[in-house]
């Protein structure tokens, strides 16, 4: 199957997060910035996600592959950033959303992960073995390639994830 994962990296502080805020008026916000995108496409020649920060974040976006299902663990806040900051109303969108996150959920409800099991991207990593997910506002406050490189780092692990939890989800 033919898909694209995508994260996208925003600026927060301890006042403006996720934590204190609904999604969209976090994205709504006038303090949202894009930091970046990571993105990567599974008919990719390399395994090495691609990278995408300012103006270039839009470029990445102008045309992008509307006829595979994009991925992404938590869709509900990517997707809406995508739908909020970068599309104009009626444009072209992904034809298929895919979120590792519910996938997870319903995992567990299903009795296939552990009951007690968390569904952020770190606890997923952890159960299954993989490398530690990295410290967040670590890499948002350096900025830069470490920034990109924790953002790589999560499309990995999405792409594991969805590797792991897509053959026990049903196609509907």
């Amino acid at each position: 199957m033919d898909y694209l994962i995508i994260d996208f990296e925003t600026y927060f502080d301890d006042s403006y997060s996720l934590r204190r805020m609904p999604t969209h008026e976090y994205i709504r916000d006038e303090r949202f910035r894009a930091l970046g995108l990571a993105y990567w496409r599974s008919t990719f020649p390399t395994d090495t996600p691609g990278w995408a920060e300012g103006p270039q974040i839009k470029a990445m976006l102008d045309s992008p592959p509307c006829d595979v299902p994009w991925v992404a663990h938590n869709a509900l806040f990517d997707a809406s950033v995508l739908q909020e900051r970068f599309r104009k109303p009626y444009q072209r969108r992904p034809k298929l959303w895919l979120d590792t996150m519910l996938m997870a959920r319903y995992c567990i409800g299903q009795g296939i992960l552990p009951p007690d099991l968390t569904v952020s991207l770190a606890a997923l990593a952890e159960h299954f073995g993989r490398e530690a997910k990295g410290d967040t506002a670590g890499a948002v406050a350096a900025g830069g390639e470490a920034l990109a490189e924790y953002a790589r780092h999560d499309i990995y692990l999405t792409r594991e994830i969805l590797h792991r939890l897509l053959p026990h989800v049903p196609r509907s």
